[in-house]
């Protein structure tokens, strides 16, 4: 059967597969697992040879570009590309939690990146993933590896950068729009990024008119289905629009819309319209108590809805 096959049945079943060009070694009776995608097997291939080869991968030098107590980025170069090493560390309570979780986030990443790649969706590169468990199960630590991509500039950064110049609205709105079709491609097959904030979005290049957009950094990622998928909607939408609204007019939601629309999820626009309004209020509410009312009613009628289409 041929990969794309694959992946389109696993989108009607809600679930992830992997790639079809990736070797592995280790399994979660042996405590660890290393998954890599040729070629880069070639220039990793010595972390695969050995019962250490997780504890050797991860001591590997590089740039180190962040370094928090759950969290660390390094930039390797492997020659003619070069990888970001994404390490998530799982210390106390929060590996007790993996306990209930049926993958690493790393693998969650490494695979809702690649079923973007199969919808045509510009992501940045997959090109492997590890984990090291507990003897009861639980993730002691996980990494991701992408491509760096080179002229890129996140949108946060692109968007406070170009916010004074010259049609600087029209260029946002080009980018949004285009955001616009990929969330409803996306949705449209129940899949959903959950916390798509613009700094997970880069602009390329970024001096460009009408430039590219590639996403990156989405661990939560996931399929969902039923009052579950119109929160993830409501969640992805109102997260990545929050973040524009910080340097544009709330014009461009119904610019967005004209692109988003109709609702991939069945629903009528005014009701979608609606519930984003409310929860983009949340976000900019300061006072907790009007927050948790505002995201209780842009989600109530979710589950009041006794005409939607079982998905």
């Amino acid at each position: 059967m041929e990969e794309s096959q694959l992946f389109a049945e696993a989108s009607m079943k809600n679930r992830f597969i992997p790639y079809a060009d990736e070797i592995s070694v280790g399994s979660l009776r042996k405590g660890f697992k290393i998954v890599l995608r040729k070629p880069y097997d070639a220039a990793l291939q010595e972390y695969l040879q050995t019962p250490a080869s997780y504890s050797r991968l991860i001591e590997k030098e590089g740039v180190s570009l962040k370094m928090e107590a759950r969290t660390e980025i390094r930039l390797w170069n492997l020659g003619d590309r070069e990888l970001f090493f994404k390490h998530y560390l799982y210390p106390g309570i929060s590996r007790m939690k993996t306990l209930l979780s049926r993958m690493p986030k790393a693998q969650r990443e490494y695979l809702a990146l690649g079923f973007m790649e199969f919808l045509g969706i510009p992501c940045v590169e997959a090109v492997g993933w590890g984990a090291e468990w507990t003897r009861m199960g639980g993730v002691r630590r996980c990494f991701i590896l992408t491509v760096k991509e080179k002229n890129t500039l996140d949108f946060r950064a692109w968007l406070k950068e170009m916010e004074t110049a010259s049609g600087f609205r029209n260029r946002a709105m080009v980018i949004l729009q285009k955001l616009a079709g990929f969330f409803r491609s996306m949705h449209a097959r129940g899949f959903f990024l959950l916390r798509p904030n613009t700094r997970n979005v880069l602009i390329h290049p970024p001096d460009a008119p009408d430039p590219g957009v590639l996403f990156l950094d989405q661990p939560y990622a996931r399929f969902l289905s039923g009052p579950g998928a119109r929160w993830g909607q409501l969640q992805d939408l109102s997260t990545l629009l929050g973040g524009a609204l910080r340097h544009l007019d709330e014009g461009i939601i119904d610019d967005f819309l004209d692109v988003y629309l109709p609702d991939p999820l069945r629903g009528s626009p005014e009701a979608l319209r609606h519930r984003l309004m409310l929860a983009l209020k949340a976000r900019e509410s300061e006072n907790r108590v009007e927050k948790l009312t505002l995201r209780f009613r842009s989600l109530l009628p979710v589950f009041l809805d006794k005409s939607r289409k079982k998905r």
